[in-house]
């Protein structure tokens, strides 16, 4: 992870940050420091999923919206995840 003074952000670096978060199916793609807070934005690797109401699989986009979470501090840090809650048609 590579971190840039000018814009406070972290490049990250291949998979670590994917390996420590270990979530299936989900990839850490920025990694921000603000006010002391972490903010791990997330993508969600698959093309589709399963609608929880009619069972269907479906790969058509209705909505993106993401929604933050608070995760585990990190060496005393706050942590928050930013994960986009896809609704699909």
């Amino acid at each position: 992870m590579v971190y840039n003074v000018t814009t406070n952000t972290f490049t990250v670096m291949d998979f670590y940050l994917d390996y420590i978060l270990d979530l299936p199916g989900v990839k850490v793609e920025s990694c921000t420091k603000i006010e002391g807070k972490i903010l791990l934005g997330l993508r969600i690797v698959g093309e589709g999923m399963v609608c929880h109401h009619c069972q269907n699989y479906t790969e058509q986009l209705h909505q993106n919206r993401p929604i933050l979470v608070r995760d585990l501090p990190v060496f005393g840090r706050p942590v928050y995840l930013k994960i986009p809650a896809v609704l699909l048609s």
